[in-house]
């Protein structure tokens, strides 16, 4: 590793950071009832009192898109920095999932595993992208789904994929990790007591078919508004830094969009700031970000940011689909090469 390159002072950066760390319980309540209640009325509606299935059906396009929002803000919850209040923090996020069969409980397992490994360790279950020697050793319908891989993520798999996802990396944890098998039980009780008394009323009110429509575009819309932020948070970003700091600057996208955008995505589009600091909560991120911005200049170094904009940055992705190159030592620097460069 090169040492006279730039360095940030850790010490220095945790003390510019510190004073954001803190939590402020209305603002969490605040925003996780604006979103929450509109998606219970309008469930409930779209479920049990919709005239027809076209109506149905086009309304819960724009519902599904509330939906996705609020359960972003369960990612808040996952460091309990959404309210500060642990019981609220551990309970609101499943009971908002489990209508969706949302394993809540195993992703929390599994996203702090991506916080320990982003950038550093292949074997991070939120990892979005392939390395060379995984993509070498595939077979022809595998290279073809990995340089496709936007598309069957976004608009094949969506939801169900998503959660399916979170499943399978959860499931090789389960044997050795006690709070995974923990997780994999509430989340399976949740959900079967949820689903029980949704379907026992679907039933009862001959309903039966718009709960599973009604799920089926719920999960679609969400599935690929979750998908696209994670393809954009970290796709084409890959490599250890000279520090646990650098590392999430390396491997963290900073998107420069409205405030209503980055509302709407709880903040995370301050994405360097929630990994390097992860006990910063949602309305914190901007400042903190600036404070963080602001040591990083100091000693001759950038964090950097897009502005293309959540859709055109996954579009921009998409078209240049990479890879992480494993062939070479991860520090310092992106390990990440394109596809169309391999021969």
């Amino acid at each position: 590793m090169e040492t006279n390159t730039p360095q940030v002072d850790p010490k220095a950066l945790a003390k510019a950071v510190a004073p954001f760390e803190s939590t402020e319980p209305w603002q969490g309540l605040l925003k996780f009832f604006i979103l929450f209640v509109p998606v219970l009325i309008g469930g409930k509606w779209l479920i049990f009192d919709s005239p027809d299935l076209l109506t149905m059906s086009l309304v819960t396009v724009p519902f599904a898109f509330i939906y996705a929002s609020l359960l972003i803000t369960t990612h808040d919850a996952i460091h309990t920095t959404l309210t500060g209040f642990k019981l609220f923090d551990e309970i609101a996020p499943r009971l908002i999932s489990w209508p969706v069969y949302s394993i809540h409980s195993v992703y929390q397992e599994v996203h702090k595993l991506h916080h320990n490994m982003n950038g550093s360790n292949l074997s991070d279950p939120e990892r979005v992208q392939y390395s060379v020697s995984e993509y070498e050793s595939s077979s022809k319908a595998m290279k073809f789904f990995i340089r496709n891989q936007w598309f069957f993520n976004l608009f094949v798999f969506t939801g169900v994929g998503f959660i399916s996802k979170t499943a399978i990396f959860g499931a090789n944890f389960f044997k050795t990790s006690k709070t995974m098998r923990r997780a994999f039980f509430i989340d399976a009780l949740g959900i079967a007591l949820m689903s029980g008394i949704i379907l026992t009323l679907t039933v009862i009110h001959e309903r039966v078919v718009y709960y599973a429509l009604w799920y089926f575009l719920t999960q679609y819309v969400v599935g690929f508004i979750l998908q696209l932020r994670a393809h954009v948070e970290h796709y084409g970003l890959w490599g250890k830094g000279k520090n646990f700091y650098d590392t999430q600057v390396w491997n963290c996208r900073n998107m420069k969009v409205p405030y209503y955008v980055s509302w709407y995505f709880n903040f995370l589009s301050f994405h360097t700031i929630h990994h390097a600091f992860p006990r910063v909560p949602f309305y914190k991120l901007k400042d903190a970000q600036n404070a963080m911005r602001a040591v990083y200049e100091k000693s001759g170094l950038t964090i950097p940011e897009s502005d293309l904009g959540y859709i055109k940055q996954s579009l921009d992705l998409a078209r240049n689909p990479v890879l992480i190159d494993d062939r070479k030592p991860q520090f310092a620097g992106q390990s990440t090469i394109f596809i169309s460069s391999l021969t």
